[in-house]
């Protein structure tokens, strides 16, 4: 099951660390809750720093596709940052990569964050 910290890291960006696994089950589920929390308490600005995510499945990828979405939907804005390698893979096969700003470090994630996603750096 994943491990799921957060901060407040600027007084309008919140940071989400998601450590381990997202994959179908009640791992992907608590990732789901969590937009929902999000979403309800009206957080505009949200980074998930991936940097301890070590595995993800197609589950996974759909999960963030569909959170990603749901906040956009929302009027906010969800970017993935710090991205290992395998996961990265992963999620460029499934031509995430063409939909969603991967950002290379949550500092460059969190910097301009009204500008367009575009602006970030997609390694």
């Amino acid at each position: 099951m994943p491990d799921i910290k957060h901060s407040q890291v600027l007084p309008d960006v919140y940071v989400i660390e998601v450590s381990g696994q997202i994959i179908m089950g009640p791992e992907g589920q608590r990732v789901e809750k969590l937009i929902d929390e999000l979403i309800h308490e009206g957080r505009k600005k949200v980074v998930f720093d991936l940097s301890n995510l070590t595995h993800i499945d197609s589950t996974g990828v759909g999960i963030l596709v569909t959170s990603c979405g749901r906040m956009t939907a929302a009027g906010a804005e969800l970017r993935l940052a710090a991205l290992r390698p395998r996961v990265s893979d992963v999620m460029r096969v499934a031509k995430l990569d063409r939909i969603i700003t991967f950002y290379p470090t949550v500092a460059s994630a969190t910097e301009n964050f009204t500008s367009a996603s575009s602006n970030g750096d997609n390694d």
